[in-house]
């Protein structure tokens, strides 16, 4: 019986130290990517918070900026992780010159945009998953952040 559970402990521990590895490797490579993504890109201010950014692609995304969050308009037409991370570190580097503080990592933040893309082609709350308002502190749904974290 010590044998048993012996090996199921080796097991155990193995299969830990394994999926910890790849998470590891997996954060690393967002990490990378998104630090290594420009953050510049064309953009037209429109007035009332709101402007409009040109993506590689050559359509134009519309943010609102809030007192508490930014609305990423029709979210999911941005399937590219690449262009997602670029848009990312625009909103960070627009809110930093306009005096908003966002204390959210970049990962949260894409991560939360994914989530509202994977939502929103399971035909989830499609009128609530197409634009994502990404909170600059964080969102007030603890299931959110959870699930911004996983993905981001």
């Amino acid at each position: 019986m010590k044998r048993i559970f012996k090996a199921l402990f080796v097991a155990i521990t193995l299969t830990l130290a394994v999926i910890s590895t790849v998470c590891f490797l997996r954060i690393t490579e967002y990490r990378k990517i998104l630090n290594d993504v420009e953050s510049s890109l064309l953009y037209e201010d429109k007035g009332e918070n709101s402007i409009s950014v040109q993506l590689k692609s050559g359509e134009n995304l519309t943010l609102i900026f809030n007192d508490t969050a930014v609305k990423v308009v029709e979210s999911y037409k941005v399937k590219d992780k690449s262009e997602m991370y670029r848009v990312v570190r625009f909103i960070r580097r627009y809110a930093a010159e306009h005096g908003i503080e966002i204390t959210r990592k970049n990962t949260d933040l894409y991560g939360e945009w994914k989530l509202h893309n994977l939502l929103y082609s399971v035909n989830y709350k499609r009128e609530s998953t197409a634009d994502a308002d990404l909170d600059y502190i964080r969102d007030k749904r603890w299931y959110v952040n959870t699930m911004s974290r996983l993905l981001g």
